[in-house]
């Protein structure tokens, strides 16, 4: 009963000695600039390319694209995220906002009332084409931007020529290389033939996404990360520990005659400012 008990206050200690909080997380904007790179994925080559695009859209046709990137939505829709992300930056009627979520394969395009009026919902969900999806996934990141600019610029200012990373109307991701072995001939890593090493590097980036994703809706929605589990589990284990080891600890934190197991809890308790509230 007396372990019981003690599991039962460990735990509440647990998860009463941090803020449990339910609002996902948002980046802050970028000071200079229209592209806010939260998640790391764009090249610099690729982020002044997005700025130049940027200034050109809203010179011939009264539109900004923003741009922001970031690894996760914490269990948010991403419309919803997108929508709240918009407002907290205090964007404009002429602001069209492009929201990728890395490890999710998710993106969505919020517009001020401007933009919506040349941009309807249902062209802003056709600007993220199969295409764009398919760079997203295999995490060409640029080559998703440059699908995605191509895309708006002939919805929008096609009578205008794009120029750097977005001329080639053509472009493809680009290819594996060709690795050749020591007697000349190809050893079967070529494009669309991915190594085995590659496979399985691409099947753990996938898992560890997959993992990262649910420790974050854990702790979005129950305040719980893996720091905190990991320290009730160390509190589990110190508590049902042998009596022997029990007394050892009981001495250490000053709870020298009992040697009932409470030590690991007045550690807690001394580290909270309430131990001598607990003694008397």
């Amino acid at each position: 009963m007396k372990k019981t008990f003690a599991l039962w206050v460990a735990v509440l200690l647990c998860f009463g000695v941090t803020s449990v909080s339910a609002a996902p997380r948002f980046p802050a904007k970028t000071a200079s600039g229209i592209v806010t790179d939260n998640a790391s994925v764009l090249s610099h080559e690729m982020i002044d390319a997005l700025n130049d695009f940027s200034k050109l859209l809203k010179d011939k046709d009264q539109i900004r694209l923003n741009v922001v990137t970031v690894h996760f939505l914490d269990g948010e829709d991403v419309r919803i995220y997108a929508k709240e992300l918009f407002e907290r930056w205090n964007l404009g009627t002429e602001d069209l906002l492009l929201l990728l979520a890395i490890g999710e394969d998710k993106a969505y395009t919020a517009a001020g009332a401007h933009a919506a009026s040349k941009l309807s919902e249902d062209t802003r969900v056709q600007l993220l084409t199969e295409a764009f999806y398919s760079r997203l996934d295999t995490r060409d990141i640029d080559g998703a931007m440059q699908v995605y600019v191509q895309e708006l610029h002939g919805k929008r200012v096609p009578n205008t020529p794009l120029t750097g990373l977005f001329a080639d109307v053509g472009y493809t991701a680009n290819p594996r290389p060709v690795t050749v072995s020591d007697n000349g001939h190809d050893n079967g890593e070529s494009a669309g033939m991915p190594s085995l090493q590659e496979n399985l590097a691409d099947q753990l980036r996938d898992n560890l996404r997959t993992v990262e994703s649910t420790l974050s809706q854990i702790d979005r929605r129950w305040g719980v990360n893996a720091g905190q589990l990991l320290l009730l589990a160390i509190i589990f284990l110190l508590i049902f520990n042998p009596r022997r080891h029990a007394r050892k600890w009981g001495r250490a934190a000053g709870c020298s005659t009992c040697g009932c197991g409470c030590a690991p809890l007045s550690w807690l308790f001394a580290l909270l400012g309430v131990r001598e509230a607990v003694r008397k």
